[in-house]
Order: structure tokens, then sequence, then C-alpha cells
């Protein structure tokens, strides 16, 4: 076969174009005499619309001893309303062609609604039910806990599930942060209906709710009719907050919890990272990036591909409206774990060393900011936007300017942040496996603990 002409193209990578000029959608906002905030932001071709509730509390509000309460409240928004059944709202969202979900994160609770624009209407109308009259009924109450509980047994079986628990249990202590969002066995078990409905009384009120709708819509009618639908329900001011404040820490920590039956480990090393109102947010989601947060990252390409000890590692820092966790995560084979736990230190002490280059800087803004467009692309991902927006008190500007803000970034600003935000001398590290393999890895580390997993 003959060699096509010129057929060593291939060698060299076409040179990347300029960045794409980018806006984000016109935000309108507005305020209804209860409280209610409405957002809207019309974009796209396709003939869909996204809304979005949001309750401005979420998991972080979860009363001691209580861990999952806010999750199985929103999971119960639509197993049934006062005069719609669990199986009539199934139905009828498959009638409208529509998604319907309903969940919580450490700091909202959501219901989210995907449908065609030609039926925004009655969509509102069952997304305005769902929200105001949820019926928590008690046989569908206890079957959302069996399920629940279902879910936490078998998550036992799991070692990045347990390496995940043990890790927030040891960074975050009794907050509601070292719990896991979906409970405790005993706190799902313990959660009572009224409970429940307790706290949607409590939380989900106008002055504590956003609805955002997004994509293919006329504005002034989708107003009138959320007016219409939710303009009267009144329930007083919103609730006050519970702010979670962690301790940090002032040593390194080595927990194992032993699996003997583990052929690999699981590892997560980190501390309290940062809320997401810190003005460092654009330094250090850059710093990370080179950590670890991106396929070319330090630690991946160290892990990965000269070590060959993992498939994938990866940093991140979990910025909640309170301190949540800087964490590095990997699983890597049981003989290797020690090395590995080294790397991953050395890594972390690196970051802050001043090496930072200007091509590895250059790659990893250019990378951020070029996908960044992509996260607004749809009208549920816009509404995602939104919902942020709402939760974290951000302003449309602040993504207009994102990647502006991006670019602004030095090599002097990941050093700073590195060196004031990752603490390798005094991380948690929480290893998952077979004690009798990895424990002989790890003395001499730290001060070491063993438990049964």
């Amino acid at each position: 076969m003959s060699t096509p002409p010129n057929s060593d193209f291939r060698a060299t990578a076409p040179p990347a174009a300029s960045p794409r000029p980018f806006h984000f959608p016109e935000v309108e906002r507005l305020t209804l005499p209860n409280g209610l905030r409405i957002l809207l932001a019309r974009s796209g071709d396709a003939p869909l619309t996204a809304v979005r509730v949001v309750v401005r509390d979420g998991s972080d509000q979860d009363p001691d001893g209580r861990a999952g309460l806010a999750s199985l409240t929103s999971e119960m928004l639509d197993e049934g309303t006062a005069t719609r059944g669990a199986i009539d709202i199934a139905s009828e969202v498959a009638d409208l062609g529509a998604s319907l979900g309903t969940g919580a994160d450490w700091d909202a609770s959501y219901v989210a609604l995907d449908v065609l624009s030609r039926n925004l209407i009655a969509g509102l109308e069952l997304v305005a039910d769902v929200v105001r009259h949820p019926a928590f009924d008690d046989a569908e109450l206890d079957r959302v806990r069996d399920e629940r509980l279902t879910s936490i047994i078998q998550n036992r079986d799991e070692a990045s599930v347990v390496a995940g628990e043990t890790f927030a249990r040891i960074v975050f202590g009794s907050s509601p942060y070292g719990s896991p969002s979906i409970g405790t066995e005993e706190s799902v078990r313990a959660v009572s209906r009224e409970e429940i409905a307790r706290f949607h009384a409590t939380r989900y009120r106008p002055a504590n709710l956003s609805i955002a709708i997004t994509g293919d819509f006329e504005a002034r009618p989708a107003v009138r009719l959320v007016e219409s639908l939710l303009g009267d329900w009144s329930g007083g001011n919103a609730p006050e907050r519970r702010e979670i404040d962690p301790r940090e820490p002032s040593k390194s920590s080595i927990t194992l919890v032993d699996r003997p039956q583990s052929v690999q480990s699981e590892i997560r090393i980190g501390h309290i990272g940062l809320d997401r109102a810190t003005p460092d947010y654009f330094p250090v989601v850059v710093m990370n990036a080179i950590l670890g947060g991106v396929f070319t990252s330090r630690l991946n390409m160290n892990l990965r591909e000269r070590n060959a000890f993992t498939y994938h590692v990866r940093s991140g820092f979990g910025m909640r409206r309170g301190r949540g966790p800087f964490v590095v995560s990997t699983a890597v084979r049981n003989e290797v774990t020690g090395a590995a736990v080294r790397e991953i230190l050395e890594e972390l002490r690196r970051i802050g060393s001043g090496d930072v280059t200007r091509e590895e800087l250059a790659e990893v803004k250019n990378y951020i900011g070029g996908v960044f467009p992509q996260s607004v692309a749809t009208a549920s991902s816009l509404a995602g936007r939104l919902e942020e927006m709402e939760v974290h008190a951000l302003s449309p500007e602040w993504f207009d300017h994102y990647r502006d803000r991006l670019a602004a970034v030095t090599a002097d600003d990941v050093v700073r942040v590195a060196r004031e935000h990752v603490w390798p001398d005094r991380a948690s590290i929480v290893v998952v496996g077979s004690a009798a393999e990895v424990r002989p890895q790890l003395e001499g580390m730290g001060e070491l603990l063993v438990v049964s997993c």
C-alpha cells in the first residue's frame, strides 16, 4: 500500500483558535409580594423549557441526630400531593413528555422540571402542587425509607463510600458535614413523618424559595402563571440558618479501615477547605486544576502515567455555603499504597513551591475557559447556573466575566493560594484496604489508627 502524501500531518496538533466571544444570557429578576424570587432567562432554539425551584436550605440544616432529613423531605415531594398520588404524578410527567426530579445537596433543596415548551403551563401547575402541597403519605414514606436503608446498608460494601464517609467524619466531626447527606441507618430510622412535615413547613416558605425558568418561553405569561399558582402562598420570613464553622486541624492523622478481602486501597487525603464565597475562587480553581482537577494534572501524570499506581486520581475543593472539604481521591493496588500516599503528599507540597510553568498555567486556563460556555449550552444547564446564582448570591455579571477572571490568574496567584489553602502537614489521611498488607507501608508516616470496617 502506498503512503498517502503528507501523511505526517498527524504528528503536529493544529494550533488552537482564539476563544469565541461569550456572553451569559440576560437574566430578568423579580420578587413577588410573598418573597418568592423569580429568575427568567431565554436561551436556545430548541422548544424546551427548564424550571427549577430552589429552596435555599439543604442537608446542612439537618438537626443533630437527623442526618438525611432534608434529602428525605425532598424525595417525598413527588410521592404524592393532596390531590395527586405518586402514580398520578409519574403518569402526568410521562404524558407531558417531561422529566421531574427532586433532591437536596448540602446547600439547597430542589425540584427540577424539563418539559416541552408547549406543555409549560401544565408542567408548572404540577411543580407548584408538588412543592406546595406534598402529602407525606405514611405508606409512601415507609417505602422510601426502606429503599434508603437498603442503599445505606449496601454502601457498607463499597470501599469508595466507606472511605468518603470516614474522611468526612474525621474532618468535620459532629457537624452536619460529618454525616452522609442521605443519612445513617440510625438517623433514617428515627426520622418521623411529623419531622418531615415540620422541615417542609419551616424551610419551604415563599421567602426562602426561588424559581428559575430558562429556555424557550414567553416571560410575561410565565410570570403571571407563577403568580396565580404561588402568589397567594404565605409563610413568613425565611428561617434562620445554622452556620457550619468546622475546626481546623493542628496536625496530620492516618486512619486505616481494615477490609481484609480488599485487593486495592481507597485513599482520601485532605482537610477543611473553603466556602463558595471565598475571594480566592478563581486562583483556587486554576491551582486545583494544575494539581489534580484535569486529566493532565500533576497528580494524574505522577500516579497514573509515571508510576502506574492507578487509573485515575483527582483533587477538589467542595466549596459550599460553609467551608467544605479539600480532598485527593484515588484507588491503588495494595502493594503500592504507601508509595502512593507519599507521592500525593509530595505533590501537595510541590504545588506551593513556586515551580508553576507558563505553559501549564496557560493550558489549564485555556481548558477551563474553553469548556465553560458548554455549561450553559442547554436550558437545563443554564437553569443549573441560575440555581448557583441564587444559592450563593451571585450576579449574572459574575458568569459573564468568568473567563476574564480566569485569564487574570497569574502563577504567583497559584502559588499563593496553594500555600494558604493546601496543608500537606495537617492532612487527614484515610485508607480503606487490607491492614495486613497496607499497615507496614503506613507505619512511620505519622500517628496511625486502625479500625474495623
